[in-house]
């Protein structure tokens, strides 16, 4: 990594930035910019996502300085509907639904995981608070009580690559899930994988479940490479780094208001993230259980104001 510091390095000089300046541009510390730089600190992806942001650049370019030339197709799929890719401007939106009007958005949620469980066969109306009581928990950023949504198993490999073609939000989840995948595509166990790419087993299990708050860019290249995906990692890391550190959000926020200066960076409100993994999580499950868009429909209708 010590071309990627160096790089950096030089690219922030011509910038005419002091370490301080970008510091403030890009969310990256003072001191870790600086350890980034004399190269004794690993470079995380949400680091050089923050880093792309301060100094406008993407990874493209990380990896065009790299010499890695890999492939991840972007072509849209015109035969998948876009029904059920939720972005960035749309969990957002949500979350300000809620601030205004806080059951109307809570139903929202509620009804979208209420339909999950019918679709799987849970019909009973007497265990209809199951799905009130899991929403509830997954929207209590702040409580003890906050569980995340469950993840669905079952989004196939198209999908994700229509996430991504069309600019949907991206979790650290989707890239465990896509991880599980390819590994079992390769026939690998998890032990199998910590050896060929030498990163430890923990790391590997945190990674797959989506658990892992910092990804070392370097452990990225490793599995893409290892793992045959022709930048399909890589891609999705990256897109999930700009998601869960909030520079997707920053990115949204300042199209929307081309007006003003370039806007310094404000991390995730705890409760605003909450809901968007929340919501994020729904719509997956839309997608594995083919629930019709009905509700999608309904909550395109309730957010339009907020994403004008």
């Amino acid at each position: 990594m010590e071309k990627i510091t160096k790089w950096l390095k030089n690219r922030r000089i011509k910038s005419n930035l002091d370490v301080r300046e970008l510091a403030g541009l890009s969310f990256v510390s003072i001191s870790q910019i600086s350890r980034i730089e004399n190269n004794i600190s690993d470079i995380t992806v949400n680091a050089l996502v923050g880093l792309g942001y301060g100094l406008d650049f993407g990874l493209d370019e990380v990896l065009g300085e790299l010499k890695i030339f890999p492939y991840f197709p972007r072509t849209k799929n015109k035969k998948q509907s876009s029904a059920l890719i939720p972005k960035i401007e749309d969990a957002y939106a949500i979350w300000l639904l809620f601030r205004d009007e806080a059951r109307k958005a809570k139903g929202l949620l509620y009804d979208g995981y209420r339909q999950i469980e019918i679709a799987a066969g849970n019909e009973n109306p007497n265990e209809t608070p199951q799905s009130f009581d899991a929403v509830w928990e997954a929207i209590q950023a702040h409580s003890d009580l906050f569980v995340p949504l469950p993840y669905p198993t079952g989004v196939d490999a198209s999908h994700f690559a229509d996430i991504y073609s069309r600019g949907g939000a991206i979790t650290n989840r989707d890239v465990g899930a896509r991880l599980v995948q390819k590994r079992f595509e390769a026939g690998l166990s998890q032990r199998d994988l910590t050896k060929k790419t030498d990163i430890s087993n923990s790391v590997i299990s945190r990674l797959e479940n989506g658990y892992i708050e910092r990804v070392h860019f370097d452990y990225a290249l490793r599995i893409d490479k290892v793992l045959h995906m022709d930048g399909e990692f890589l891609a999705l890391t990256w897109e999930a780094g700009e998601y869960e550190s909030g520079i997707s959000l920053m990115k949204y926020i300042n199209e929307k208001n081309p007006t003003q200066q370039k806007l310094s960076y404000t991390e995730w409100e705890q409760t605003a993230k909450a809901w968007a993994d929340a919501f994020i999580a729904i719509c997956r499950w839309h997608y594995v259980k083919g629930v019709p868009s009905t509700w999608w429909d309904t909550v395109q209708r309730e957010i339009a104001f907020y994403k004008k």
